[in-house]
């Protein structure tokens, strides 16, 4: 999990979307075929003031949205979870009775330095074809 999302917070272009959201980025590089193949839940991207500037947010055993807006705001404490970002983090969180694993790591520019663009988070629910890993 936090390899997925330094991979996604190292890029220059992640970086820039953060700050100045386009459509051309997400038809590009967050396609729902891009988290059905990484197995994410949820993907959120915040600006350099953490506030939420694109998400995705489907289970991927229903189909169903999940409504981060209330998931989030009323379930995750993002601050407890974004010491020492420019590395990752990663766990498991519950929220809303569902158990994910969850990794998040500050954008940085490509070199990996350069940072404080913004955040990622990501949310995988655990299944049984999760757990059995």
């Amino acid at each position: 999990m936090t390899g997925t999302v330094l991979d996604y917070g190292h890029w220059d272009s992640m970086q820039q979307f953060a700050s100045n959201p386009t459509k051309m980025f997400i038809q590009d590089n967050l396609s729902d075929y891009t988290f059905e193949s990484l197995e994410l839940d949820v993907f959120v991207i915040y600006n350099e003031k953490s506030e939420v500037v694109w998400y995705h947010d489907k289970d991927l055993e229903t189909g169903e949205q999940l409504d981060i807006t209330t998931l989030l705001a009323n379930n995750f404490d993002f601050d407890q979870y974004i010491s020492n970002l420019d590395d990752g983090s990663f766990g498991t969180v519950t929220l809303a009775s569902n158990s994910f694993i969850y990794g998040t790591t500050d954008i940085c520019n490509s070199n990996g330095d350069s940072c404080g663009g913004g955040h990622i988070l990501a949310l995988r629910k655990l299944r049984p074809s999760i757990e059995a890993r």
